[in-house]
């Protein structure tokens, strides 16, 4: 699938006046088989004066929890493989786990110093999170919103405070485009999930060294005007912990 547009931030689409006649089963119905045909045939998204490609996704593979597990917490990105979260219906793709809290050491039983990986949001602590993104609508086949391709919010990267009550996580976002654009401080649920299953910490080096996933977010977990309208979205999204 291709598409080209100029480089501008689309918004999103109203919905059509045919829509006032479904079902909110019938338009949950459609975003599902919108999600079905997003995995069988991917995106490609180019700028129309450039020719760069803003956006590109392969057809997906899906593999359970439990294959992510037995594979060592590997997604294979050669096959494009997405993790179902079955309890959600989200899709998740960890394309780098992060390598944690970078600069701080420790020192292992042979006397070797050794870089400390970070873990996942503990129980009980609030963390401050730099989050790069791109959305793009499945539904209305375009790019939505972003704080990567447009020039004026390169440098506003999204900032969100992030609590993780007993295993639950919650966020507000303090500032950026996402609260801005949808009129909101409330994270939507699909960003929080990839928090249980990647490392949050600062680059030294490049932006290699910090945590990336890709992840199908359908209405019921994305943001305001989502929810509303009943559609599916598409994150790429960059985590960064903002100390």
């Amino acid at each position: 699938m291709k598409k080209i547009f100029p480089l501008v931030i689309l918004s999103a689409l109203f919905l059509n006046a045919c829509d006032d006649d479904l079902t909110y089963a019938e338009l949950r119905a459609r975003e599902k088989e919108q999600i079905e045909t997003f995995i069988e045939k991917g995106c490609c998204i180019i700028d129309e004066s450039s020719k760069d490609t803003l956006l590109y996704v392969a057809p997906i593979n899906t593999i359970t929890e439990a294959e992510y597990n037995a594979a060592g917490h590997v997604c294979n990105l050669q096959r494009n493989e997405y993790i179902y979260l079955s309890d959600n219906e989200v899709y998740l793709q960890i394309i780098r786990r992060g390598t944690g809290d970078m600069g701080r050491t420790i020192t292992d039983a042979e006397g070797h110093v050794q870089p400390l990986r970070g873990d996942t949001l503990a129980p009980g602590t609030t963390r401050r999170v730099i989050v790069r993104y791109t959305e793009y609508n499945i539904g209305g086949d375009s790019i939505q919103s972003s704080n990567v391709l447009s020039p004026a919010y390169a440098q506003m990267p999204d900032i969100m405070s992030v609590t993780n009550n007993s295993g639950t996580l919650s966020g507000t976002f303090i500032s950026g485009v996402m609260s801005n654009r949808y009129s909101s401080t409330a994270v939507p649920n699909g960003w929080l999930y990839p928090l249980y299953y990647v490392c949050l910490g600062r680059y030294v080096y490049d932006d290699s060294e910090i945590a990336k996933v890709r992840v199908i977010v359908p209405s019921t977990e994305g943001q305001a005007d989502a929810s509303s309208a009943t559609y599916p979205c598409f994150y790429e999204l960059t985590y960064m912990s903002d100390r």
